[in-house]
């Protein structure tokens, strides 16, 4: 569209004037670039099922934008994003993606983004399923053997966070659970993590994308169950790693060292499902956490000789008040263990950074200083706004007083065109330029199909005479040179 509209006011002007208009085009193209996400189209989404965990998505939406697909990784963090592309001249793009690469939580709600726009959400397919046969010898997609969890036998405190080892699929997700209001339970990678809430017991369904199998765990929260309680001390001895703080609140900037326990004396950072909000890294028997963003998150550290034992550490990031001090040192205490305790038993490390008010105060002068910035943005488009009408009102008025006055052709020239031989081997079209479209221009206005200023500048009004031409040589209209114009231009 904006290529048809400067090429036809390129073909109608001398110099002057298209210096004016190039100078308005600029002006346009400045707005767009600035201002143009309140114009923007809300972007369409259609996903479907290709071969196996392979899902194809058709977006559309403004043309030459990125489009970014929203989906739920399972995890306690929720969502996370993935850059799909590009979308071409049309607004549209085709892609395919794996649900397993991307650890994209089957039958969760997607949705993408473009040019800032938010797709409606749709539901992510659950890939290629295979039929099994359950315990009950029924045909179908549940197997209630086929994930396999460690620990098997749970039995958790209230506010107490485990997790659990899972194996024999990929691509976990969560299918139901009986009980909400006893535990809360979320997926990332091969691991659930279950955080008591209340006394009682819940059942867990999980199933896996590849191969389509389910399978269920029971977790029991409080002393409910004396029995399983003894049984599960009895089998699993100490089956969690612990730290020596719980549920911490950081500030962004802060760093806490948090000692380990329950392992061996090397430890390995599992999962840590955000990346920007925290910066999380093991050293032998110290998890090393560094505050990026505000929110919740979680990570979650496993010994390295024993896959069964593994930890979970939820936390939360604040912003910090202008002009205050952030304290990071936490008290320390012994993880309790079913070893006993040594007799002189070494200090814990937990070491500490503070964030000064002085560094905090700097991030506000920062934030000032961007808001000052968007304000004075915000003036300059609304100047570059009124410019651009300016600019059209006068290239209007210029276009109005020159359409009466016609450009001639001289005999001379006229005659020279007639007698040209010059051949056409390239196709033409809206926005070619150069001595072709300057050739073309000529013989079509010795033909009398263009009655305009010869610009060089493939434009509307030339596409307008290479349809005449094409109709009055019984030709497709396609206003585009294409092989059958150029061989009609040549044979004559």
């Amino acid at each position: 569209m904006g290529s048809c509209v400067f090429g036809v006011l390129v073909e109608n002007m001398t110099m002057p004037q298209k210096i004016f208009e190039i100078v308005g085009f600029l002006v346009a193209i400045v707005f767009f670039m600035v201002g143009g996400n309140a114009y923007a189209a809300t972007p369409t989404v259609t996903l479907t099922n290709t071969t196996g965990d392979q899902v194809q998505l058709v977006i559309n939406g403004d043309p030459n934008m990125g489009a970014t697909l929203r989906y739920n990784i399972g995890g306690a963090s929720g969502d996370s994003l993935a850059s799909l592309g590009i979308t071409d001249s049309n607004g549209a793009l085709t892609t395919t993606i794996s649900s397993i690469a991307y650890g994209i939580n089957p039958a969760s709600q997607v949705y993408v983004l473009v040019n800032g726009q938010q797709s409606t959400t749709q539901t992510w397919p659950y890939g290629a399923s295979t039929n099994t046969t359950n315990t009950s010898g029924n045909t179908g997609t549940v197997n209630a053997s086929a994930i396999t969890f460690s620990p098997s036998i749970l039995t958790i405190n209230k506010g107490q966070a485990i997790t659990v080892k899972l194996s024999g699929g990929s691509g976990y997700y969560i299918s139901g659970t009986t009980s909400a209001s006893v535990a809360t339970q979320s997926v990332s990678g091969s691991m659930l993590t279950i955080n008591g809430l209340s006394d009682g017991s819940t059942v867990i369904s999980l199933c896996s994308v590849t191969p389509n199998v389910c399978g269920s765990l029971t977790a029991a929260v409080g002393n409910t169950n004396a029995t399983t309680a003894t049984t599960t001390a009895a089998t699993v001895t100490n089956p969690n790693i612990t730290f020596s703080v719980s549920n911490p609140t950081l500030t962004v900037g802060q760093t806490l060292n948090v000692a380990l326990a329950g392992g061996s004396e090397k430890f390995r950072l599992e999962n840590s499902p955000n990346p920007n909000l925290v910066q999380a890294s093991v050293g032998n028997n110290v998890l090393s956490l560094t505050a990026l963003g505000a929110g919740s998150t979680f990570v979650t550290v496993c010994d390295p000789l024993n896959s069964n034992r593994c930890g979970t550490l939820f936390f939360s990031i604040t912003n910090a008040a202008p002009g205050t001090t952030v304290q990071t040192t936490l008290p320390v205490t012994t993880p309790a263990t079913t070893s006993p305790a040594p007799s002189a038993p070494a200090a814990p490390i937990l070491q500490s950074t503070t964030t000064t008010a002085a560094n905090i105060a700097s991030t506000a002068e920062i934030l000032v200083e961007i808001k000052t910035l968007q304000t004075k943005l915000t003036q300059m488009l609304s100047e570059l706004q009124a410019m651009q009408g300016t600019l059209q009102a006068l290239v209007s008025k210029v276009a109005g007083s020159l359409s009466a006055v016609k450009p001639s052709t001289s005999a001379a020239s006229t005659a020279a065109i007639s007698g040209g031989k010059h051949k056409f081997n390239s196709s033409l079209s809206i926005g070619s330029k150069g001595e072709d479209v300057t050739a073309l221009q000529q013989r079509l206005t010795a033909e009398g199909y263009y009655s305009e200023e010869v610009t060089g500048f493939f434009g509307s009004l030339t596409k307008q005479a290479v349809i005449k031409y094409q109709k009055a040589k019984g030709l497709t209209q396609s206003g585009t040179v294409d092989a059958s114009t150029r061989a009609a231009l040549n044979a004559q």
